[in-house]
């Protein structure tokens, strides 16, 4: 009588890998951190390996249905409105403005009524965003910053 083993059979070849096709962007989420806003035209200038991004917001919004901020640059860049339109006036403050890009370093200028109020240089720190799992492509990276936008001190 043969004798029977526990064992699993061997496998002739290494488990293939199997990736889904989902796909990512990067994206680096600028949060401008003046609330409540002051009414006014603001200008957002943003400048990062070589290329710029520019966004126009006028506080306070206009009537919802209506675009409360324009942007364009040299990278893909707009403000996230998140439902602006429907605060009061008074609660209104600049929404972030996101960029499909990962830069390692970034100069943001803002300006209110064409007078510059802030000018920051930052470093983001990234997540690495794997949608299809460790080992499959795409990889792209996730960030966030915040710019204060209250004076520097000792100015």
């Amino acid at each position: 009588m043969p004798s029977e083993s526990s064992e699993p059979p061997a496998l002739s070849s290494p488990p293939r890998l199997i990736c889904t096709q989902a796909d990512c962007i990067n994206l680096l989420k600028i949060e401008l951190d003046q609330s409540p806003g002051q009414a006014g035209s603001y200008q957002i200038d943003i400048e990062a390996d070589g290329r710029r991004g520019h966004c126009e917001i006028t506080l306070p919004v206009p009537k919802c249905g209506e675009p409360a901020a324009h942007c364009d640059g040299t990278f893909p860049i707009m403000a996230i409105e998140n439902g602006a339109c429907e605060k009061p006036a008074k609660d209104q403050a600049l929404f972030p403005i996101g960029i499909g890009a990962a830069p390692n370093e970034l100069v943001v200028r803002v300006r209110r009524d064409k007078k510059l109020i802030a000018e920051r240089r930052v470093k983001p720190k990234y997540t690495v965003v794997q949608p299809n799992g460790p080992k499959c492509e795409p990889t792209c990276h996730s960030g966030n910053v915040t710019i204060s936008l209250a004076p520097a001190r000792g100015k």
